[in-house]
């Protein structure tokens, strides 16, 4: 599911929809995908295969670790466009390298990683529903409706348990050895 989608799916969520501006609600998609990437993080690996040597990635925030073959820490560079592994004489091909996501400044058309799409989804709805309710408020007021909605406090408390629950399943960094 792309951020897109992932969109269109809690605006579909809302009965009634009033906070609609689609400049707002991909501002609000962009505050969770960074919200995410703050609290939770995603961590994607790229094989080297018989090189050294790969580009780097779209989606590439900051490195996380590098390993080789047999688990040993290596140190990479950042080299012209490139991730290049500083190979010593203990090194094992092929080598891999973990990497943070740039959540922030993700391609609104590409692929999420399917394990932070219910969480994410989840706290979409959140952001969302906190001015949607606010202005449902405002118009039942004006027009003079009867209408029960749920308090400032309850949204802001669910949004905050929200955030609670992806720092809790952040993203661990794999093992490696350090040799010497």
């Amino acid at each position: 599911m792309t951020p897109a989608e992932l969109l269109e799916q809690a605006k579909n969520s809302f009965i009634v929809l009033y906070h609609d501006d689609p400049d707002k609600l991909t501002l609000l998609l962009r505050q969770a995908l960074g919200t995410y990437q703050d609290k939770a993080g995603v961590i994607r690996e790229i094989s080297y295969g018989t090189g050294n040597e790969v580009a780097v990635p779209n989606d590439f925030l900051t490195l996380a670790t590098s390993k080789d073959a047999v688990g040993n820490y290596h140190e990479v560079r950042r080299v012209d466009g490139s991730l290049r592994i500083v190979e010593t004489s203990i090194s094992v091909k092929p080598y891999t390298t973990f990497y943070f996501v740039n959540l922030r400044e993700y391609d609104l058309e590409n692929d999420l990683p399917p394990e932070i799409i219910g969480t994410l989804l989840e706290y979409l709805i959140a952001l969302i529903d906190i001015p949607n309710t606010a202005r449902g408020k405002k118009i039942a007021l004006a027009t003079g409706q009867q209408a029960d909605f749920t308090s400032e406090d309850v949204l802001v408390a669910r949004k905050q348990a929200l955030e609670e629950a992806m720092e809790e399943a952040q993203a661990i960094i794999p093992i490696v050895s350090v040799c010497f």
